[in-house]
């Protein structure tokens, strides 16, 4: 899976949408356009987005629809209290 790769990983985790649109450009040749499509963005968001026009992606509800339309298991952003093992970690327990 190739969410599974560590240098993803570290993307997923720090929150650089660019980064993370450049990797998937890079290894799965989506387009600008398609993953606009996807991220409920348009294109020339997502161009401002990679050539570093726009600010980091901070918006809890944007990085959710981020996550979801490119099927990015949320808990990979930190944006869910389950674990990737299935391990509830709800407010008492935090995050791991």
């Amino acid at each position: 899976m190739l969410y599974q790769r560590d240098d993803l990983r570290r993307i997923l985790a720090s929150w650089d949408i660019a980064a993370l649109f450049r990797f998937l450009n890079d290894h799965t040749k989506l387009t600008q356009r398609e993953i606009a499509a996807r991220t409920g963005q348009n294109q020339s968001e997502v161009a401002e987005i990679l050539a570093g026009r726009r600010g980091p992606v901070v918006s809890h509800h944007v990085l959710r629809r981020i996550a979801g339309g490119l099927d990015i298991p949320p808990e990979m952003m930190g944006l869910s209290w389950w674990s990737p093992d299935g391990t509830y970690h709800g407010p008492e327990g935090g995050y791991p």
